[in-house]
């Protein structure tokens, strides 16, 4: 009940900003999500190299300056002054980030101070520039993330209903080991069902194309599980953190979305 409760809170709070407010609302959700994410990211690697408070000082404020300047495009304003000195000001800190982390990485006194630049860096790489292009692409059609979480949401769904009942081979059991390819192939076939019911009733694309989609998104989304998986497993812990009750941390319900969102990006760049 706790974790079917909690899971709604979170679909609700995504639909909700998709639908009535795509571009800030959103936008500021993900800045949020970004820098948890970036907090769960540290906390995991703490034990092997712990990280001082000026490293996670300018880790997050990376969200800010990378969502944030993707979400100051998509605003309209009637001043365009102010929107564009702040990308200015954002662009600048995004590029000084990389000279003020190494400078402090070479004043770090750990004894594994090139792995935490490594982990900034994945922190950057693999939270923060696909939650940037997922806000940028909500701010233009946010018509089109909304059927990207439907699809994520129906394959893990179609994944694990097709595992329980007929699952026997096992995907990937040295990082999941209740994933089977029947589960595998059972999501698979309802997210590229989605795709099909959306071109039919929702959307002007043909069936095929937004067939393509939901086989990619399938795919890659359950990859970035595993991968989020790998994460966990490296730094012994079951979950990225406890914030939603029954689920683990924000990097257990995005993991998926964090691999599909610049696939998305360019996939609808391409084909709209």
């Amino acid at each position: 009940m706790v974790r079917a409760l909690s899971g709604a809170v979170y679909v609700a709070l995504l639909v909700f900003t998709l639908i009535f407010a795509p571009t800030f609302c959103f936008g500021v959700l993900m800045i949020v999500f970004a820098m948890i994410g970036i907090g769960e990211l540290q906390a995991m690697r703490a034990k092997e190299a712990p990280m001082g408070k000026w490293v996670r000082f300018l880790d997050l404020l990376m969200p800010i300056a990378v969502i944030g300047g993707g979400l100051a495009c998509c605003l309209p304003a009637q001043d365009h002054d102010w929107l564009v000195i702040l990308i200015y000001i954002m662009a600048a800190y995004g590029a000084l980030y990389f000279t003020l982390r190494m400078i402090l990485a070479t004043l770090d006194r750990n004894e594994k101070p090139v792995q935490n630049y490594l982990t900034s860096l994945l922190s950057l790489l693999y939270i923060v520039l696909p939650l940037a292009a997922l806000t940028i692409l909500a701010g233009c059609t946010p018509k089109y993330v909304l059927l990207t979480f439907i699809m994520i949401w129906l394959n893990d769904t179609g994944a694990y209903l097709t595992g329980r009942s007929f699952g026997r081979h096992k995907l990937c059991e040295r990082l999941s080991p209740k994933k089977t390819w029947e589960g595998f192939w059972g999501g698979f076939a309802f997210s590229v069902l989605a795709g099909v019911v959306a071109a039919l009733f929702f959307m002007p694309h043909s069936p095929l194309l937004l067939a393509l989609y939901g086989a990619i998104v399938s795919v890659i989304s359950t990859y970035g599980d595993l991968f989020e998986s790998l994460l966990k497993r490296t730094a012994g812990v079951k979950d990225s953190g406890n914030l939603i009750p029954g689920h683990g941390g924000i990097l257990d319900r995005i993991d998926s979305v964090l691999a599909v969102a610049v696939p998305a990006l360019l996939f609808f760049s391409i084909f709209k």
